[in-house]
């Protein structure tokens, strides 16, 4: 299990009143963190099953292994729910964290909760989308569309209580393996 309790200088930035900061960065963590746990194949996708036990067999696991104080290759491209394409770094502004999490969109299971537990926490905390934070949502399966992230960030926006900030700062990402895999890499997340 996944401690992603805050330790050392983010317990301090903690009680200094930064808590915007450290609760993103940890619930992003755990975002990224609970979508590795448990993550599945679409069913009746045989050689998705195929893989998944090879992979299993060769000795790769899904998981999170953070890889604190690495940069983000934000130069990366990827397309947006809008069919536009952008780069990583558009997100990411000066004094501004992002929430970055990584599902997939046609995910039957526990993608699902990670999405829905985020709204739920999004709705919970006094900071405001677009002006405190952003959120990021990157498939990690490139067979994903950006049909597919529009109908998922929309079912989401729905559920939340500020559906204007979400639908403008929350931004739901599809790409092609290379920037998948450089992104996940990046921040450690590994996934079957």
């Amino acid at each position: 299990m996944l401690d992603v309790r805050p330790r050392g200088k983010a317990r301090t930035r903690q009680r200094n009143g930064c808590r915007l900061r450290v609760a993103a960065r940890w619930l992003g963590v755990l975002a990224v963190a609970i979508g590795a746990s448990i993550t599945r194949p679409v069913l009746g996708d045989f050689n998705s099953i195929q893989n998944a036990v090879q992979t299993a067999r060769d000795g790769v696991h899904a998981g999170i292994s953070p890889h604190p104080g690495a940069k983000l290759p934000l130069n990366l491209d990827f397309t947006n729910s809008h069919g536009k394409q952008v780069r990583l770094g558009d997100y990411f502004h000066k004094g501004r964290p992002v929430i970055l999490d990584f599902v997939y969109f046609r995910c039957p299971g526990v993608c699902n909760f990670v999405q829905t537990g985020l709204v739920q926490t999004l709705n919970k905390i006094s900071a405001h989308i677009g002006s405190d934070y952003n959120v990021v949502t990157i498939s990690f399966d490139p067979r994903d569309t950006p049909n597919a992230a529009r109908r998922k960030k929309a079912g989401y926006i729905a559920a939340s209580t500020d559906a204007a900030g979400l639908k403008k700062h929350w931004h739901f990402l599809v790409g092609n393996q290379a920037s998948i895999t450089k992104i996940t890499n990046a921040v450690g997340f590994h996934y079957v």
